[in-house]
């Protein structure tokens, strides 16, 4: 739909950007981001600086899942492709995020890995904010498995003092995939041939590349149902 309009002169692509960015970012996102953190509050006892500081971590979180998406969606020749990269590159982020595997037991020399990962900020910075300082009601010299927050924040290699840290990278990811995707969108030209859109060499590439990721993450998708006889 961006494409069409577009091309009939309704928006320059600026002006779509600024839409996407504003309302469905800030607006739309951020009203069910305020939503989620208010069924929060109970867990985190009514204080208001945890309320505060959960508040910017899963804001953060979600403003780099959408410019994530965002950019591409803009590199994508149709929705499906765009859906099947979104797919492989959600669950390499998930498996390198630390939801999946404890990487306090992983090997150094892959454990760089998890730089890599928009999860494992994410992921970090929320469960500093609701696990720091806490303790829970069990003994721990009864319980082997008892924690306090702290404890199991090193149990699964967090560390407490890169929450800010966490939130400025997922803040520098977030400005930085929206540019590429204005850039990409910007760069999609629509030249008319006889009337019809013809697609540019940057599309063209574009298209190519989106393919070939698209060819890929079918493969790590494995066979479909009804392929299998």
């Amino acid at each position: 739909a961006f494409m069409h309009k577009r091309g009939s002169g309704c928006y320059t692509t600026l002006t779509y950007w600024v839409f996407i960015v504003v309302w469905k970012l800030f607006v739309i996102r951020g009203l069910l981001v305020l939503i989620y953190c208010a069924a929060a509050w109970s867990f985190l006892s009514g204080q208001g600086h945890d309320f505060v500081m959960l508040l910017a971590v899963v804001e953060a979180a979600v403003a780099a899942f959408f410019a994530l998406s965002s950019f591409i969606g803009s590199i994508s020749a149709s929705t499906q492709q765009a859906y099947s990269i979104l797919q492989a590159v959600l669950a390499f982020f998930i498996i390198a995020g630390g939801m999946l595997i404890n990487f306090s037991s992983v090997p150094r020399t892959i454990r760089w890995i998890e730089s890599f990962s928009i999860v494992r900020y994410g992921y970090e910075s929320l469960l500093i904010t609701l696990f720091h300082g806490r303790s829970f009601d069990c003994d721990p010299t009864v319980n082997a498995e008892c924690f306090t927050g702290d404890g199991y924040l090193h149990y699964q290699g967090f560390s407490i003092d890169k929450r800010a840290a966490d939130i400025r990278t997922l803040a520098y990811i977030t400005v930085g995939l929206l540019l590429l995707s204005l850039a990409a969108m910007t760069l999609t030209r629509l030249p008319l041939d006889h009337g019809r859109p013809r697609a540019s060499f940057w599309s063209q590439a574009r298209n190519a590349v989106a393919r070939a990721l698209h060819a890929i993450a079918r493969l790590c998708q494995g066979p479909r149902y009804e392929d299998i006889p």
